[in-house]
């Protein structure tokens, strides 16, 4: 079976976390990144399987609407 690699957007979707969310994750060395052309990003989806499978993702839930206090 071939390995499948996602972008950072569709790795990001498929963990249900901001990109942002992804790129710090990338930077505290706990998820391997691959660099195309030195600047595309893909990862493995069989390690981010293994990443969410070891209960390190947190889904953060934010509100859809703010509004004021008065």
């Amino acid at each position: 079976m071939d390995e499948v690699y996602l972008s950072d957007k569709e790795a990001a979707e498929y963990l249900q976390v901001s990109t942002m969310t992804l790129w710090r994750v990338r930077r505290e060395g706990k998820l391997c990144c691959y660099r195309v052309g030195g600047k595309r990003i893909f990862y493995k989806k069989s390690e981010l399987d293994a990443y969410r499978e070891s209960g390190r993702v947190v889904k953060v839930l934010t509100p859809t609407k703010l509004r004021a206090v008065s």
